[in-house]
Parts: structure tokens; sequence; C-alpha cells
């Protein structure tokens, strides 16, 4: 023990203390041990061979590997812990993305006090040092002779607070280690000499604090900027980040006297998450006026049928800078994890009438990636941006779905087709209250009053549909009964194909159901009543419509959640879609049943525009593949000179409304320059002026943009890949353009 405690004095070394009662554990034997594994001076084990730990270089490994590391112990030490927390440590190339998008509100600089309420292994801490270092690099580089400035810097700047001891250990391991990186490149004794009257690396106990955040000595402290991936577990039972179902958990009592002060202020926390109420303890008890907040939030806090109230006060209560919707990577940024994160940027102050959010959905071709489409890093370029009104995050149902889910051009065909079906009483809601026809779900076993039988012996799976008998059915809870009768048509909320029964059955709430009104009613009133067939023909006709491509489109703007898993087509979403018959006796409707072209039909029915028909036919052919997280084979593709023209057509009528029918303009396609297709685009009567690509043959994702120099137009810069050119990006270009060239474009 005597060598740790000459390593501690000299330059305060030792990183995971060890306690006086446990000192007679490390024996003079072990640290013999110890010594021949690191020289490599003895054989270990009769069949393996002991490399030399100074036949490695350090110096290569990242400090972020560290947290894989502990990641792997802290499973050994505690899994059920790590599951029921909610925790798990965040990709280094998320934390870059994280960081970059709070620099570009505020940077971090020698006058900022950064803190991260929940901060693991360090990630954010260490990104986050590693910029102030970079930022106040010596003219001469870092040397150990600049001891004090990057002891400065650390200790006045970086700040994190962490429940579980040994990560908090870590944390401080990673920030020494990170510090080493710049001015430790020498011997101890030249690092002793260099700190003088100080030991060489600072004390960081003050700094890195092992404690809740929820009762650390932190609160009340105001911070210039507070980042973080907090835990997403919820004390509620809720399903946990691996959308696996957890018990429910012990509350801390700080935990439980904040979510009480929230409450009493009436501050919403969205299901109990704790995620939820670390973004407000940021805000309330950490966070300075003005400092920048950002945190990795599961998406379902702000993206929901249940967001609303927690999405919408943070719009209300907040200034939102960016907002991060990596639905699209679900299953690639946290190994093992179903949910979909969001990351959520904002200033601590009241929303102004003008703020503007940047939006930013990548795909996941869209990103630098290997082979199973890994992702490297988080490219954000302006023309993956979306830009909208601060004060459309306050309202709206589902939380944040049309601003963060949907892309320009789905959104614009959302609303529209949302005005033409409410203004016509159009909508599936219509349809059914014309025809006398009710909407349900399945229930619980404890709801129905009959359970559904094991899928085997033992096993706690239940079968998704049983059939009933009579004797059955009568034990169904009576308001209930009517649903399970029979005469029924299922629609899974995965809206996988619908299904038709004539007998009882029982069904979970995956599932909803259309009935006849009057057949609840009466097996309510009367358990021998009979089932009531549905009108020939209606069965076939409405299982061709709920089946059709045309409404999985309408689920992909409607359904909150449906883009994300292609699991959850709620309820209420399914009622609110376009619907364009009358009723069941509309024989446009009755001719669904034997029609070989049911899209087409749907559409003629809907007198369906250009614009609509072009989103649903480029909806159906690619863009559908995308849903639930996944990479279509063909995005990857070389793209064809149709589908080039057809983004071409699309990019100058966008550009065309915006300038106007006067105004010269001209959109050319160049030759191909490699995996690269410049078009130019033109404004007024001044002559070409050639551009190179911007980054040669780097990665570019879907476009970059640069503006001539003179001012009177731009490049687009495109790759070959078939996923940079559908309608939907030219209408994103397009407003990449117009921001690019307010002079012309207004």
């Amino acid at each position: 023990m005597a060598a740790f405690d000459i390593v501690d004095g000299a330059i305060n070394g030792s990183v995971f203390k060890i306690e006086d009662d446990q000192r007679d554990l490390v024996t003079d034997g072990l640290c013999r041990l110890i010594h021949r594994v690191v020289r490599c001076g003895d054989t270990i084990t009769a069949d393996g061979i002991q490399h030399s730990f100074f036949n490695v270089s350090f110096s290569i490994l990242r400090t972020e590997t560290i947290s894989a590391i502990y990641e792997r112990f802290i499973k050994i030490e505690d899994i059920k812990q790590k599951r029921d927390d909610g925790v798990f440590y965040t990709p280094p190339h998320l934390v870059d993305h994280v960081l970059d998008r709070v620099e570009a509100v505020v940077p971090i600089t020698s006058d900022s006090e950064l803190v991260d309420p929940a901060a693991g292994s360090g990630l954010f801490l260490v990104g986050a040092f590693r910029r102030l270092m970079e930022r106040y690099t010596p003219r001469e580089g870092w040397k150990p002779r600049d001891i004090r400035l990057a002891k400065a810097l650390l200790l006045k700047g970086i700040h994190g607070v962490e429940l579980h001891a040994q990560a908090a250990n870590v944390c401080r391991f990673s920030l020494y280690l990170t510090l080493l990186d710049y001015v430790g490149q020498a011997t101890i004794d030249e690092l002793v000499e260099a700190a003088g009257d100080e030991k060489f690396l600072p004390d960081l106990s003050d700094n890195v604090v092992s404690e809740s955040a929820f009762a650390t000595k932190f609160l009340g402290r105001k911070f210039t900027h507070v980042v973080g991936n907090p835990p997403w577990s919820a004390s509620s039972g809720q399903k946990d980040r691996t959308n696996r179902d957890q018990g429910r958990g012990e509350e801390s009592a700080g935990v439980a006297d904040f979510r009480t002060a929230l409450s009493l202020a009436n501050v919403p926390v969205g299901q109990a998450r704790l995620s939820d109420l670390f973004f407000w303890l940021a805000i309330f008890k950490f966070a300075a006026d003005e400092a920048t907040v950002a945190m990795i939030l599961p998406a379902r806090s702000v993206i929901g049928r249940l967001a609303g109230p927690f999405a919408h006060a943070i719009g209300s209560r907040t200034t939102l800078r960016w907002i991060g919707s990596l639905f699209h990577l679900r299953r690639k940024l946290f190994p093992g994890v179903e949910a979909s994160a969001c990351v959520v940027v904002v200033t601590n102050r009241q929303p102004k009438a003008d703020d503007k959010v940047a939006v930013y959905r990548p795909l996941l071709s869209s990103l630098p990636g290997g082979r199973t489409n890994e992702v490297w890093s988080l490219l954000a370029s302006d023309s993956e941006v979306q830009y909208q009104r601060a004060k459309d995050f306050g309202v709206g149902k589902s939380g944040w779905f049309t601003q963060a889910i949907l892309s320009d051009f789905d959104r614009r065909m959302h609303d529209a087709l949302t005005v033409w079906s409410n203004f016509n009483d159009k909508t599936l809601a219509h349809f059914l209250e014309n025809s006398g026809l009710a909407m349900g779900k399945g229930r619980s076993g404890q709801d129905a009053g009959v359970s559904r039988r094991p899928v085997a012996e033992g096993s706690e799976k239940s079968v998704q549909i049983m059939a009933l008998t009579q004797a059955q059915l009568r034990k169904v809870t009576p308001k209930f009964r009517g649903y399970f009768a029979g005469e029924v048509i299922l629609v899974p909320r995965s809206m996988a194909q619908a299904l038709y029964f004539s007998e009882p059955v029982l069904y979970p709430s995956t599932f909803n159901v259309i009935v006849r009104k009057s057949q609840v009613a009466a097996m309510e009133a009367d358990e021998f009543a009979k089932s009531i067939p549905f009108p020939v023909g209606f069965e076939a006709a409405f299982r061709a419509f709920i089946d059709s491509v045309v409404v999985r489109y309408f689920a992909s703007i409607y359904g909150a959640s449906y883009l994300m898993d292609k699991a959850r087509f709620e309820k209420n979403d399914l009622l609110a879609i376009p619907c364009p018959f009358t009723d069941w006796s509309d024989e446009k409707f009755l001719a669904l049943g034997n029609s070989t072209q049911v899209d087409t039909d749907i559409l003629d029915a809907m007198d369906a525009g250009k614009d609509f028909k072009a989103a649903f036919s480029e909806f159906k052919e690619f863009r559908q593949y995308f849903a639930n997280a996944q990479c279509p084979v063909g995005s990857q593709r070389n793209v064809s000179e149709a589908t080039r023209r057809s983004y071409v057509d699309r990019l100058q009528a966008e550009l065309r409304a915006a300038v106007g029918r006067s105004l010269p303009m001209s959109v050319d396609i160049q030759a191909q320059d490699g995996e690269v297709f410049p078009i130019s685009i033109r404004f007024g009567i001044r002559g070409e002026e050639s551009v190179q690509p911007p980054m040669g043959n780097g990665f570019i994702g879907n476009a970059v943009v640069i503006p001539t120099v003179d001012g009177d137009g731009a490049y687009i810069f495109k790759t070959s890949a078939r996923s940079a050119w559908t309608i939907d990006q030219a209408v994103t270009d397009a407003a990449t353009l117009r921001r690019s060239l307010r002079s012309w474009v207004q």
C-alpha cells in the first residue's frame, strides 16, 4: 500500500480510494502479481501467454473507451440496479452531437460553468473539458508547465453528479486521463516539478460528487450549461429503455419531494419518467437564467398520445433551440434499447413570439455508418434541418408529433388533409357514426372478466386471439360483451392485415375493433342476445380500405408513434384519418371489396390533387420502408434519371412559389462528378459561375447547399443515392435555399 500512498502524495493519483478497512485485502503477493502482469515477468497460466503492458500504446486509446469498460463492470457488479435505473451510457458520437448543438447556442468558455446531473462515467464532462482545452491551447501547445491553466479550466468549468460511487470514480479518472492527454507527456518527476507546491492532478471530489441529483450540494447553484443523458426508467412501472416492463421502483425522498413540488406548481411530468424529472431539475435547480440546457430524452416523453402536457410545458416555459428527433436511429444508439431518443436543447427563458426551433430528423441512409447500418457520426447539415415557429411547440395533440416526426412535405399533407376531412365531415369517425358502427379495443382479462389461455403450459404469455364459447361470452363484463361476440373486424394497432370474425373471440388491446353499436347495446342489456351481422359487402370493403397503402400513409402522418415502431397506431388517431365515403351504403365504398386497384379508387374518391398523389406514390414505392428504424436496400442505389427529374420538378415548384413568376430562374443538373451531382440554381440574368464541390469525395449526406459568390444563386451538391432525391427532400432543400438566398427568395 505504500506505493499507492507515494503516488497519491506526489500527484494525487489515487482515483479509486482504498478505505482503511480494505487495505488488508491488498497483500504483498497481490502487488507482486500485478507487477508480473504489467511487466510480463512471469507465466500467469500454464497455457497462456502474458504480453507486456509496456508494449501497448495507451496514447491512442480514447478516454471515452473507459466508459465502455465501466459499463461492462457495472453489469457484473449490479445488473438489476442498472436496469431499474434505466441507465445506458452514451456513445461518443452522440455526446459530440449534443455538445455541438449546445455550443451553437452558447459556446463553452473559461467563463462557463457546466454540470451533468447524471454524469455516469463522464462522457459529457470529458467532451466539454476537451473543448475547453482546445479553445485555450497556448501558442506553443500544451506543456506540463501549463498545468495551472489546465487545472483552472477543469476546476472552474466542469462539474458532475452521479449516484453510483464507482461511476463517479471512473468519471474523475476519465477527466484525469484527459488532462494528462494535454499536459502529462512527461515523467512523474517532471510532472511533480511542473506542479510546484501543488499536486499535479487536482482533487476532483468537490467537482464530481457521488450522490443523488435530487439531494446534491449543487442544488441551488446556478450553472451556465446543463447537459446529460438522464435515466429513462419510471417508478410507475412503465416500460424502460429496452422496452421491457419494469416493476414499480422505490423513489428516494429527494425524488418524491421534487415530484410533489412540481405537482403543486402545476408542472407536468410525463408518465412518471425519471428523465422528465431530471429535465425540470435542470431548469429549476441547476440552470441560471439564460443558461443552455441539453438533455437526451425518450422520444415518448415529448411525442405520443400522453406526451402533450410535458412537451407543451417545455415549449411554453423555455426557449426551444434544437430538437434532434432520432426515431429513425432506434436500436442504433444504445445497444439493446428499443425506445427512440430525442435531443432537446433549450435556453432557460420564456419564449419570444418570433423564436425559431431547428428540428433535425436524420435517416439512417443520410449518415456515415457500417454495413449493418451502425451509426458512426451525426452530421447535421443545413439541408437536413427544418426551422419551425417555437410557439407551435406549446400546442397540438400528441406532443411534438407533427413538428418533430413529420417532414415539411408530410406536415403540409397532414394539415391539408385535416382541413379537407373536417370541413367535409370525411373522417373515419364520421363514416362509422353515419353507419351506426362503434370502434373499441381489446381488453385485459381483468377488464373483460375472461382471460386468454397461455401459449403453453406454464407460460406467462397468452395467445393473441382466443375463440370463446357462448358460456364464456356470457361471463364477459356486460359493457364489453358486444365487442367480443363475433361479427367484428379487428384492426391491429400495427396496421397489419385486418381480421374478420363471425364467432365470439377474445383479444388484447393491441387490436382496435369495429362492431355495430346496436350489438354492443343489445348484449350489454341481455347476455343471451345474438350478434348482428354486417350488411352484405361491408366486411370485404372495409378490410380493403383499412389494408390499403393509402391508409398506411395516413397512419404515418396521423399516428404519433407509428413511424417510430409500426406498432402503435392509436384509436383516436385512426378515427381522425380521412375517409372519402359517406357511410357503408356508399357505392364507391362497397366497390372496394372487389377492386384490383384499391389505392387508386380511394384517391379518386378523395378527388386527390397532384401533390398528394405524388406524396403517396413516393411513400408507396420507397419511403414507407424507412418506418421502424429501417434502411431500405434500395436507398443507397444510384438514382434513376426519372427520379432526378421528379426531384428537380418539385424543387423548381417550391422555389417558383417563393420568388414569384416574374423573376428569371434556372435549375440545372450538371454532369455527375464521381458520387456527386451538382445542381445549379440561378436567379436573374447574370452569367453562369462555376463552383467546385465543397467536400470532394467526402461524406455529403443528402445534400450540401453553397451560395454562389455573386449572390445570384447557389449550388446543391447531391449524392447519387436514391434516398437523397425524394420529393420530400426537394421541399427541405428548397427551404434551405430560401434561408441561404434571402435577398432573392422571400
